[in-house]
């Protein structure tokens, strides 16, 4: 009886602790397979976060390759020169130092930028030029995108495509063109996928058995494996797989469906993939790994932790002191295991990073650095444990290339806006240890699960070659334009159609409207002066021979100048356009006139000076007879009126019959006229010979004052036209030094400047002055003022001014404009000897019909040879 209550007492308590330990490895079980499934979801989330930044790095990298391709396409073939020593090698095809000048070209292009092979086409295809003496002949894949760059005039990258070899092949063409836009030929770099790009493809960033990444695209209903295969060599574009297969990761891409995905692969092996577009392409980047390789760990952890649960069960059953323990131990586990994994991902990260060839920098969201790679740390010159927590723009100090300035860095752009951001143009980075990069590329936001902005990453790389050399390049097109634009000449290319192609700067001057640059517009609407010149250009592309007309008068402000226009053809696979050279001669036109004035005053100087010694001597006898005659009629001279008385005549009858008969008249018209014919001689003789007289020094206001004096008292110029009521308008400029002149010589000049002046507006009336009004009042403008090295005197007149032909005879001796006996035409021809010869100055007119007449006399400061 006593062991039945035992019993029944047992058997409660047994119970009661089997359900609690039943309970217990239930919920134990519950608990590891719902770590199980947390861990598998966690795990592979990381897995594809870690296989997406792979894949957007690969696709990345392979359009940046593509690029750069492209560019290299793009650097010769647009200079000049190149251009022009194709036209050039085009005319003269059989030339063999232009090709091989182009081989060794070529060769460059291959070594510099690791081609295989550098081909120079023709527009149909034709080979013209190789870096190999035996290249392979251009494959069709390769030729029906060199259709497609012909028609577009762009560069464009083929296809992958198989060698004869077996070995997988891209090309990348470009066209050259004119500047017209006329395609030349055709630039294609030939690359071995297997040198740079499957490489390029392939690597992973850490170690890893089964990672791999590849490329495909869509062919009709196939899939294409575009690149190697890790684990199957020798499958670049020899495998394929039908679309119908959609659980393979290469099908779903092709297909284009999101990437990211657990599927068997090609072998039919389960893995973890995704994929990214190759912008620019059809080609997809797929990244994988092995999901046995990347949850095996998992598996691990997870059955340790079930072991661990059976365990604790047993310890429950054993004492609740123990369990308790134990879960101590799980948690202290657990935290153990979500730090190993943390520095498991920074690990996978570091790696990843520290792979790239660029340089990279990490920066968190206040803008403090967090992480560098290798590169960065080489081109920052600080080293990651330096730089960590730092601000940004102390480790990243990036200024203008140019202009020193300091530039805005892209971290705290990306932060404030939430977009990717490139560089500027010119950006410099200033190392810690003192070097200076030119950098390029750009920073992009890192972006936790729920959309928000954690950091920024930014990539840049050292271009600082490629920069030198664009700045080369450019320099040399500056020095081309600044040598075009030094010319004196003003230079203007047109095409066959008279379309502006090329001008300097001087040529600007000619242009219609302000702007900066008349290319691509007509020539008779960008240079409407030039217009005439079209059917100059037409007449030299026909005959392809050089146009030339000198001394072309052309009026620009109110001036007339002089200007030889030369029009040179262009030959370019024929006459493609031609050359406008302008020259102004309008200083060239002056001197010769000039030179001719003086070759006829110095010939006629000689004539003058034997008429006048010839004409001197019957002159004095006309003249003293004429004098004789008169005294012989005199009452005042006893032999006059006792001849009279002897001949039976009163001398007073004999006066009053010439006075009735107007002898006296008469004998008076000859001795004014012997006066005038006197008054010639010595003009002709002061033309005729240098004078004697010594110079001094004087000044020219005062000598212009004198002279208006004497103008005004002048017996002939007031009986003709009063002076008095001539307005004089004075602008003497103040501080003038003296000028070393003959003064009576000068005083003549500027006499015979304002007896011509005044006589012209007694005869033609008033009209329009220089200064823009009408004046009725006859008006005289002299102005004096220093000139450079000379005196200058400036004497105008509102008169009706004088016609070219006129004008440019007005200094020739005997030319005049007036009747007969009202003038010698040698006043202004003395005039210019004295100034030319004598004072070794200048003389020159200006003037217009209706526009008054302007003389410009310049009269050295200072002596010859002082």
């Amino acid at each position: 009886m006593g062991l039945a209550p035992q019993q029944h007492d047992h058997l409660p308590g047994s119970k009661t602790l089997l359900l609690v330990v039943l309970a217990t490895a239930l919920l134990m079980l519950g608990g590891t397979y719902g770590y199980f499934r947390y861990e598998m979801a966690s795990m592979r989330e990381q897995h594809f976060g870690a296989i997406s930044s792979v894949a957007e790095l690969k696709a990345a990298q392979i359009h940046q390759w593509r690029l750069e391709r492209i560019g290299d396409t793009q650097l010769n073939p647009k200079s000049w020169f190149f251009r022009e020593a194709l036209v050039e090698w085009q005319r003269k095809p059989d030339d063999d130092r232009l090709r091989r000048a182009f081989e060794e070209g070529l060769k460059l292009y291959e070594t510099a930028y690791g081609y295989e092979d550098a081909l120079l086409l023709s527009p149909d295809g034709t080979l013209l030029a190789s870096s190999h003496p035996d290249p392979i002949p251009v494959q069709a894949e390769t030729m029906r995108v060199f259709e497609i760059a012909l028609r577009e005039k762009d560069s464009r990258l083929s296809e992958f495509y198989l060698m004869p070899d077996g070995s997988a092949h891209i090309d990348v063409m470009g066209p050259v063109l004119d500047a017209a836009g006329k395609t030349l030929a055709m630039v294609l770099l030939r690359s071995d996928a297997a040198t740079y790009l499957y490489p390029l493809i392939q690597t992973w960033p850490v170690p890893s058995h089964s990672a791999e990444t590849f490329l495909i695209m869509r062919d009709g209903g196939e899939a294409v494996y575009l690149s190697e295969l890790k684990l199957e060599p020798g499958s670049a574009l020899t495998k394929r797989v039908p679309l119908s297969n959609t659980e393979l990761p290469a099908v779903r891409a092709a297909l284009g469906e999101a990437g990211r995905i657990q599927a068997p692969d090609y072998r039919g092996v389960e893995v973890l993939a995704d994929w990214r577009a190759v912008p620019g392409t059809t080609w997809y980047l797929i990244a994988k790994v092995d999901a046995s390789e990347l949850l095996a760990e998992t598996r691990y952890r997870t059955g340790a932790v079930g072991l661990v649960s059976l365990l604790c069960v047993l310890i429950v059953a054993i004492t609740a002191r123990l369990i308790h323990r134990r879960r101590q131990s799980e948690l202290f586990a657990e935290l153990y295991s979500s730090e190993r994994e943390q520095r498991e991902a920074e690990a996978q990260f570091r790696l990843i990073l520290y792979s790239i060839g660029d340089g990279v920098i990490t920066a968190d969201c206040n803008a403090r650095v967090s992480k560098l790679n290798a590169v960065a740390e080489s081109l920052t010159g600080w080293a990651q444990e330096e730089a960590l927590g730092k601000p940004i723009t102390e480790v990243f100090r990036i200024v203008h290339a140019e202009t020193r300035q300091p530039v805005e860095c892209p971290v705290h752009r990306v932060l404030r806006e939430g977009v990717v951001v490139g560089l500027a143009n010119h950006t410099a980075l200033l190392s810690k240890n003192g070097p200076e990069y030119q950098i390029a590329d750009s920073g992009a936001p890192i972006r936790g699960e729920d959309g928000g902005i954690t950091g920024v990453v930014l990539v840049f790389r050292d271009v600082t070659e490629e920069y030198a050399r664009q700045r080369e390049l450019a320099q040399m097109r500056s020095l081309l334009q600044n040598t075009l634009d030094s010319m004196p000449s003003a230079l203007v290319a047109v095409d066959a159609q008279g379309q502006v192609i090329q001008h300097n700067m001087r040529a600007m001057a000619w242009a219609s409207g302000a702007q900066g640059s008349a290319i691509d517009a007509p020539l008779e609407q960008a240079f409407p002066l030039l217009s005439r010149q079209l059917e100059r250009v037409r007449e030299a592309v026909a005959t392809r021979e050089v146009m030339e007309e000198t001394k072309i008068p052309m009026v620009t402000d109110g001036e007339t100048r002089y200007h030889n226009v030369t029009v040179f053809p262009l030959t370019e696979n024929g006459v493609v356009g031609a050359v406008i050279r302008v020259d102004d001669v309008t200083d060239r036109v002056h001197l010769e006139e000039m030179m001719v004035q003086s070759e006829k005053l110095n010939s006629i100087g000689s004539l003058a000076a034997g008429m006048a010694h010839e004409i001197n001597n019957p002159l004095g006898i006309m003249l003293q007879s004429a004098q004789n005659v008169v005294r012989r009629f005199s009452p005042d001279l006893e032999a006059n009126r006792r001849v009279a008385e002897e001949c039976g005549v009163s001398l007073a009858q004999v006066r009053r019959y010439c006075e009735e008969r107007e002898i006296f008249a008469f004998i008076e018209d000859i001795r004014e006229g012997g006066s005038r014919a006197s008054a010639i001689v010595s003009n002709m003789l002061q033309f005729s010979r240098r004078s004697e007289s010594r110079m001094q020094p004087a000044s020219l206001p005062e000598l212009i004052e004198r002279t208006l004096d004497l103008a005004s008292h002048d017996y002939d110029l007031k009986k003709k036209f009063d002076f008095r009521h001539v307005e004089i308008v004075r602008d003497y400029e103040e501080g003038l030094p003296l000028v070393p002149l003959i003064v009576t010589e000068i005083e003549q000049v500027i006499l015979n400047i304002l007896k011509n002046g005044a006589q012209a507006m007694s005869e033609g009336g008033t009209v329009l002055a220089a200064d823009g009004v009408t004046h009725e009042r006859p008006r005289f403008g002299i102005r004096v003022y220093a000139a450079g090295e000379f005196g200058a005197i400036d004497i105008e007149d509102n008169g009706p001014g004088m016609p070219e032909a006129v004008r440019r005879r007005i200094f020739e001796p005997f030319f005049t404009t007036k009747p007969v006996g009202s003038g010698t035409g040698l006043g202004l021809s003395v005039s210019y000897m004295i100034v030319i010869n004598t004072h070794g100055g200048l003389l020159d007119v200006k003037s217009e019909p209706g526009r008054g007449t302007k003389f410009m006399v310049r009269l050295p400061l200072r002596r010859a040879g002082e």
